[in-house]
């Protein structure tokens, strides 16, 4: 009696508990489908009003309504490329023209290099030199100058913000917040470029800004922060002084290869800034990791060697390294993979394309992969700095440290043996 009593409070417990479980579970699941309820109809409101927005614009928008495309070389040979002809039926969205629906004639060719293929449903911009009082107006008088995309950027960085809010909750306020500050900066920045005011002077500034403003903003001021901070700029520092000296002592780059250079521009330095530019993402991030680690190590250890310390120092740049490389490599050099395509296919061998105006990339990824490697020791070296109190309070010397695990093996051997 007693024994079928127990199992069936075991059997009522078991039940309770498996209800407990479901309830929980049911209830993080509710929590996650709401959250990505609201998530989608965030993104799908930001859609329809940016894909609908045409009454923001000054310029005139349509919206292609029909479209016929003729080839107009079909008697040439195959070498040729193909051409055609498009006629476009479009209705005007805004402006005083607003209702209005015009044919615009446009051509591109198979390739589309400098020059476009348009399709029904798409919005354009148009420039409109005159216009009638029909309701079609003369096709000579209206061109498309691009097509409408901002729906698309602008659905992208809500999903962005979505998947930001949904990972980290309130955190993202700041991840956004930061990228906002740093957009303003870069914004500015580029003004000041446009102007002519001191590239010099103005990219050192724009470096301490963007790296002090993005850490002091998603980490706090602390000790980590300071030290991410220094860390950063030492390192950009020393992998400038080493561009500096290669520089010097190499042969001058063929700077009219740069695209879209006119001519007058202080093509060096706009260079040189851009390299330290493209380095701070990475650099930057190294930094906070060997940081928090070399942090986290101090605090956590009781003793710990020198040499235990920068083993395990080498382990977490052996970690992230190679990826943060490969990161660079894929940002600055596979970028440019389709225009080696079109190059190649115009009869440019792989080594002529590297010798003339590829190397700016090469130089952009191995300042970059520098800017990783010596982020890991400079790191590592002002964590210790900071932290020097803490390093003091646990740091054993290795004769020491012998010593500790003999007396631990000793004391084993003497519990093993009683």
């Amino acid at each position: 009696m007693l024994e079928q009593k127990f199992k069936s409070n075991l059997k009522k417990q078991n039940i309770e508990y498996g209800k407990k479980d479901i309830l929980n579970k049911y209830k993080k699941h509710k929590k996650f489908l709401k959250k990505a309820l609201i998530g989608a109809f965030f993104v799908i409101v930001i859609f329809l009003f940016v894909r609908n927005n045409y009454f923001l614009y000054d310029k005139a928008i349509g919206t292609i309504i029909e479209n016929k495309t003729v080839q107009t070389n079909k008697n040439q040979s195959d070498a040729m490329e193909k051409e055609y002809e498009q006629t476009l039926k479009i209705k005007i969205r805004n402006t005083s023209n607003k209702g209005k629906i015009i044919k615009v004639k446009n051509r591109f060719t198979y390739s589309k290099f400098q020059s476009s293929e348009y399709k029904k449903g798409q919005d354009v911009f148009l420039h409109m030199k005159s216009t009638n009082g029909d309701k079609v107006v003369d096709t000579q008088k209206v061109s498309i100058t691009q097509l409408k995309l901002d729906y698309v950027t602008i659905t992208l960085i809500a999903v962005f913000g979505v998947f930001v809010f949904s990972v980290i909750s309130y955190s993202g306020l700041l991840i956004m917040l930061s990228l906002a500050i740093n957009g303003i900066v870069f914004v500015v920045g580029l003004k000041g470029f446009a102007t002519g005011k001191n590239l010099v002077f103005l990219t050192i500034i724009m470096t301490l800004l963007f790296i002090v403003s993005a850490i002091i903003i998603l980490n706090g001021f602390s000790i980590k922060s300071i030290g991410t901070i220094l860390s950063s700029i030492v390192t950009v520092s020393l992998v400038a002084i080493i561009y500096a000296l290669a520089y010097v002592y190499s042969p001058k780059l063929s700077y009219e290869y740069i695209p879209y250079t006119i001519g007058f521009e202080d093509l060096e330095t706009l260079y040189h800034a851009s390299l330290v530019f493209g380095i701070l993402g990475a650099v930057t991030d190294v930094a906070i990791t060997i940081n928090s680690a070399t942090c986290e190590i101090l605090n956590v250890s009781k003793k710990i060697t020198f040499k235990k310390l920068v083993n395990s120092i080498q382990e977490i740049g052996f970690d992230i390294m190679g990826t943060m490389i490969s990161v660079v490599f894929f940002s600055f050099i596979c970028g440019e993979i389709p225009l080696y395509v079109l190059k190649m296919k115009n009869g440019f061998s792989f080594l002529e394309i590297m010798r003339n105006g590829e190397e700016f990339e090469i130089i952009r990824f191995l300042v970059g992969a520098i800017g990783i490697v010596l982020a890991i020791p400079v790191s590592a070296c002002i964590a210790v700095l900071l932290n020097i109190k803490k390093y003091r309070k646990v740091m054993v010397k290795e004769v020491d440290a012998k010593n500790v695990d003999l007396k631990n093996v000793d004391v084993k051997d003497k519990e093993d043996k009683k």
